[in-house]
């Protein structure tokens, strides 16, 4: 996202307006029933929101990435003193990076599914969805890294 711009919904040709803006840049029309202000500090809140997710998930799949390495390496390190040979642990170790590679996918697609369930959020909240219907959104994100988190453990 190259940025976020609030427009009121009041300008004068707005569509040509938001035609000529860049795809990158985030663009909320503000509705002139609501208070301009609250609508902007909620659009900023939930963007906080969506950047320290966004974060937190690239932290835990550093972690993950960092305990793969471990694991690998102490595999190795077993395989050697174990005296099995070159084939074996090349074997080894190409199943450990492809495990790695099923956690760093998984861990893409948690963000990409908060991402999503983010954008129905607001799709929902824009078409006048009930705001108990808008609360589970959170829920959801929830269970999905509650679920994420169980699957494996970590020492």
């Amino acid at each position: 996202m190259a940025g976020i711009l609030f427009v009121d919904s009041r300008v004068a040709d707005l569509d040509q307006l938001l035609a000529g803006l860049d795809e990158a840049l985030r663009v909320d029309v503000l509705d002139p029933l609501t208070d301009g202000v609250g609508q902007i500090a909620a659009a900023l809140d939930a963007l906080s929101e969506a950047k320290k997710k966004a974060e937190k998930v690239e932290r835990e799949a550093a972690e993950d990435h960092g305990y793969a390495e471990k694991k690998l390496s102490e595999l190795q390190e077993a395989a050697a003193a174990a005296g099995v040979d070159e084939e074996v642990r090349s074997d080894i170790e190409a199943a450990a990076l492809d495990v790695m590679e099923l956690a760093n996918r998984a861990t893409r697609q948690l963000s990409e599914a908060q991402a999503r369930m983010e954008d129905a959020a607001k799709k929902a909240e824009a078409v006048g969805a009930p705001p108990e219907e808008d609360s589970k959104v959170p829920e959801e994100v929830d269970k999905v890294e509650a679920e994420s988190g169980e699957e494996e453990e970590k020492p």
